[in-house]
């Protein structure tokens, strides 16, 4: 919170909208229709960083589960 109230050049984005919900605030984008194609090809990116992380976990948990199977815990 002092950092953003000291106008930090390096804030945490995720920080700074947490610090305004908690305030009360309520921020609206308006963004332009020419960055659509932009806006979507980083929602793309997003739910593929998010498929890789559930098949991530999903490896490690099937993965101890067979250490734990094999008496290798």
């Amino acid at each position: 919170m002092v950092r953003v109230e000291n106008g930090a050049e390096g804030i945490q984005w995720g920080k700074l909208f947490q610090v305004l919900s908690g305030l009360g605030v309520r921020v609206l984008v308006d963004v332009p229709e020419a960055a659509t194609p932009l806006v979507s090809i980083e929602r793309d990116k997003l739910q593929q960083r998010r498929a890789r992380g559930k098949r991530r976990q999903t490896s490690a948990q099937i993965a101890s589960e067979r250490s734990a199977k094999d008496g290798h815990d």
